[in-house]
């Protein structure tokens, strides 16, 4: 039964690609974070003169539409037509097979070959050391590939979509290049090569990852909106390194999303399901809280925890483009919710319910002076003190901000674009971070803006929580400037060049939030800090202990990809990195040189 399904799924793509491309009224097609029809776009945009189009992902297509609409109202310059008719010619592409009226499916398969090699896999062996987790590529290039894929895309009427995907590839924990996690043993690969094939030594049939779908959602919607349930990758901000309240490195966002758009205007109403830290807090015998994040199969998840949001942009002039967000991660160990949270006219901040919820703001403007030519900066409030909020003499949360700064350009050439950026990023130490807070139970983990992913290990039985911040990738104590330069001929071939320089202080993903600061104190730290506060650590054991220096991250990167014949991507890129002060131990120097090769066919 089985082989009969896999040979009708492998007859029904084959099909799909002889049956021809249809062009149809459903415009619910939503397109991902990483689309290079939404980088066109927005490359069109700089290009022509205009402010960035809305940096709200991932969109519809009926909202892709509107943004080009936008551009041949303005006029398309020649040097332009090339992106502009790429996009519009694949924002055309409708269902491939339509068995019945009203109803249209496309299914296909992507075969994907990954190897990745570096130098140093003693000082960069968890999976998170390798650069390409950090730095994205363009398209789907920006995470580990699965390497057996097929995606579903379905069509009803004109106003259903949805999108799923089948993936069969290789647990990231064995992707760390150093040691293997092989039926449920430990085990040393001794070599510095890895690769994303499933059962091919080292790896084995315990390695194989069930965490999949990464994509899998509903979509409903019309000209001027949409409404879309499921599970996909966001980013709210025009940062590219990341952004302050919703960062793209997360792997996936399980969420509920609304969306009203118009030429000048665009709301965002969202709603993500994470883990409630209940289910990897302990307490050992001596009294420290400590964050364990392997759990098993039978272990019942509690709890619920809830990043609410709402995001307004507005287009001032066709020149300037502001958005302003809110949001609360909203939880409560009892699994229930207070429906009040769920008012998309609020303001979260207001409701007064710290208990239960923390909030955190953002503005950000763009400004396209002239042609070719972006500036763009995003500032993120999580805690600040108005006069009177809090006695200095006893105490009080931190201050805990971010700021980005950078520029953009867009030069259309030939068939392709070349484009660039200049970014700058300060984040406090404090940013996102929590504990008791106030010290009462059952909250003695804070209500931070960390969040837990689950990661199932086949070979022991057991799953991993990944934890990630939800905003900026890096989290608070850190300077980054980042500078790249490329060439994209979208759909034909991309080459890019970067290089970005860390300085990371000593509080990280672990740190406990100090209540008792002084502003402007010895306890009151600037980014990066050097000192790492005296017992404020959730990780298990003293490492923590240890450190007592800045680190500087510089990476060096070239990256690119070729579509030599239709269906067909090789692609690859090469990373030199140097850590000093490695791990924020004063004195640790690391190098490691690191590629990756790919060579992916679609059908």
């Amino acid at each position: 039964m089985k082989r009969f399904s896999i040979i009708a799924l492998l007859f029904a793509a084959i099909v799909s690609t002889l049956w021809g491309g249809v062009i149809d009224s459903n415009r619910q097609k939503i397109f991902s974070i990483d689309s290079d029809v939404y980088r066109a776009i927005r490359n069109l945009y700089i290009a022509e003169g205009m402010a960035l189009p809305s940096t709200t992902g991932p969109w519809s297509a009926a909202e892709l539409d509107m943004m080009l609409r936008r551009v041949e109202e303005k006029g398309v310059s020649e040097a332009s037509a090339a992106l502009y008719e790429y996009a519009k010619s694949e924002l055309g592409r409708g269902a491939r097979f339509n068995p019945g009226e009203g109803f249209g499916f496309t299914i296909g398969m992507d075969a994907d070959v990954e190897i990745y090699a570096h130098t140093n896999k003693d000082d960069f062996a968890d999976p998170d050391d390798y650069a390409r987790s950090f730095w994205s590529m363009a398209g789907d290039w920006n995470r580990r590939a699965p390497f057996l894929s097929v995606p579903l895309e379905t069509w009803i009427g004109d106003n259903i979509y949805g999108y799923s995907s089948f993936d069969i590839g290789v647990s990231r924990t064995i992707l760390g290049l150093s040691d293997s996690i092989t039926g449920g043993q430990t085990q040393p690969i001794g070599s510095s090569i890895m690769h994303n094939i499933p059962i091919v030594p080292p790896t084995s049939f315990a390695d194989i990852t069930l965490t999949f779908p990464y994509r899998a959602f509903g979509s409903i919607g019309g000209e001027w909106w949409n409404f879309s349930v499921g599970r996909d990758k966001l980013s709210w901000g025009p940062g590219v390194t990341g952004n302050l309240i919703v960062g793209d490195q997360l792997p996936y966002h399980d969420n509920a999303r609304f969306t009203a758009f118009t030429n000048w205007f665009k709301y965002t109403f969202s709603m993500s399901s994470f883990v409630h830290p209940m289910n990897y807090h302990n307490t050992d015998n001596g009294g420290h809280d400590w964050f364990d994040p392997g759990y098993g199969q039978a272990d019942p998840r509690q709890g619920l925890r809830m990043l609410i949001s709402h995001r307004l942009e507005w287009r001032i002039i066709d020149k300037i483009n502001m958005a302003l967000t809110e949001s609360i991660m909203y939880q409560n160990e009892q699994g229930t919710i207070d429906f009040l949270v769920l008012s998309p006219t609020a303001i979260f901040h207001n409701y007064y319910i710290r208990g239960n919820s923390n909030s955190i703001a953002s503005l950000e403007i763009d400004y396209t002076p002239v042609d070719h030519w972006n500036i763009y900066a995003e500032v993120a409030i999580d805690e600040f003190r108005l006069p009177g909020e809090f006695d200095v003499e006893d105490g009080g949360p931190p201050s805990a901000a971010g700021y980005i700064v950078g520029t953009k350009f867009s030069y259309p050439m030939g068939k392709g674009v070349l484009y660039g950026s200049l970014e700058g990023v300060y984040t406090d130490p404090y940013l996102y971070l929590r504990d008791d807070g106030y010290s009462y139970d059952p909250y003695k983990y804070g209500n931070s803006f960390i969040v837990g992913f689950p990661e199932f290990v086949n070979g022991s039985g057991r799953s991993n929580y990944d934890l990630n911040f939800v905003g900026y990738r890096y989290g608070g104590d850190a300077i980054v400037a980042d500078l790249r330069v490329g060439y994209e001929q979208p759909g034909s071939w991309l080459a890019e060049g970067e290089f970005m320089y860390m300085a990371h202080g000593t509080f990280d993903i672990y740190t406990r939030w100090d209540n008792d600061i002084i502003p402007g104190g010895d306890n009151d730290p600037m980014a990066p800090s050097t000192d790492h506060p005296e017992d404020g650590s959730y990780q298990e054991g003293d490492a923590w202990k240890n450190k007592n220096a800045v680190s500087h991250t510089m990476i060096l990167t070239l990256k690119g990809g070729i579509t030599p014949v239709k269906n067909l991507d090789v692609y690859g890129r090469a990373d030199l990195i140097v850590s000093l002060n490695h791990g924020n131990i004063a004195g640790e120097k690391a190098t490691d040189l690191q590629f990756t090769f790919g060579v992916k066919y679609s059908v």
